[in-house]
């Protein structure tokens, strides 16, 4: 019994990566994180605070211009019968899952490396809320959040049929500028991956003159500098830029997004539990962290959304197909 329960993994000093690396000399008494987290996409959406395990709410999907279906307007006359309608709604339920990180350490480790308990709980931190940005663009809802990339209510922008593989272009943000709702576009953000940064920095468009003439390039692209949404990365079409790992790579759909997160669900109970235990692993002189959120998430729109004037459907997450 003893031996199945020991710790099948843990930091310790015997070995340099797993922490005795850590273990500093008198005048070193931090760890260097060689990548530091990047902004978490969770508190852009819109989180609601639950005390159960799950949540229903009841959603209208109705547009306004819609001509059935849900609280309908109409023109009429004194003295006619006033045309009727009735709320159209259905149920959303969503239930929590388990986010969790388990870190057994000696307390040999803890006790030479004073500054180990601190980075195990912040690093930790770090992980959990990748994890998070991650499922909220590629989760696949099984066990974990609904993605954008997976939600049936994207909408994908075709390429440019001469486009070169592996790029973006100026018609590209454009279009997918006009299937975001008009409403969304003014709390939209670019969620971009890194490596489209050299591309989304020459975003422009030929502008003509009436006669057809060439008139200069339209910039679509703004530096940081005296931007009102102060994004670290620029702008394109005024909305910021938001580079983040979650993102695939460049020429993959999904390497960059125009996306209204506050149209994303996020169901929460409660905040980040944290818990150390000594008795675990007892018997090893091994202590243990345990990290734990519950969570769900998806998009609060199950379909894309049909238009009263125009074919092209608008979505709040809108990508550009794979080139």
């Amino acid at each position: 019994l003893v031996q199945n329960a020991a710790a099948g993994t843990f930091g310790s000093e015997g070995v340099g990566a797993d922490g005795g690396f850590a273990v500093p000399p008198e005048w070193r008494t931090e760890i260097m994180a060689q990548v530091e987290a990047e902004d978490g996409l969770l508190t852009r959406t819109d989180v609601q605070n639950i005390s159960s395990n799950s949540i229903t709410y009841p959603i209208d999907e109705s547009p306004a211009w819609a001509s059935s279906g849900g609280i309908r307007a109409y023109w009429d006359g004194e003295g006619d019968t006033i045309n009727q309608s009735k709320p159209a709604l259905k149920d959303l339920t969503v239930k929590t899952h388990r986010l969790t990180a388990l870190v057994p350490v000696t307390e040999e480790l803890q006790q030479d490396a004073a500054a180990m308990n601190g980075y195990i709980t912040g690093k930790a931190g770090e992980v959990i809320a990748f994890k998070l940005n991650d499922a909220i663009l590629n989760g696949t809802g099984a066990g974990m959040p609904l993605g954008i990339l997976n939600s049936p209510c994207k909408v994908t922008v075709t390429k440019e049929s001469s486009q070169t593989n592996g790029t973006i272009h100026g018609r590209n943000v454009l279009k997918m500028m006009s299937r975001m709702p008009a409403r969304s576009y003014g709390r939209a953000v670019w969620l971009i991956n890194q490596d489209c940064l050299p591309q989304v920095a020459g975003l422009a468009m030929d502008v003509t003159k009436a006669d057809g003439t060439a008139a200069g390039a339209g910039i679509l692209y703004m530096t940081p500098q005296g931007l009102a949404n102060q994004s670290a990365f620029g702008s394109i079409l005024g909305r910021p830029i938001v580079v983040t790992e979650a993102c695939p790579s460049l020429g993959t759909e999904g390497d960059i997004v125009l996306a209204d997160l506050s149209k994303y669900l996020s169901v929460v109970k409660g905040a980040l539990k944290t818990d150390y235990s000594i008795h675990l692993w007892f018997d090893q002189a091994i202590n243990a962290f345990r990290f734990i959120l519950r969570m769900n998430g998806q998009p609060w729109l199950s379909a894309a959304i049909a238009r009263k004037n125009g074919s092209n459907t608008l979505s709040h997450f809108v990508t550009l197909q794979a080139r």
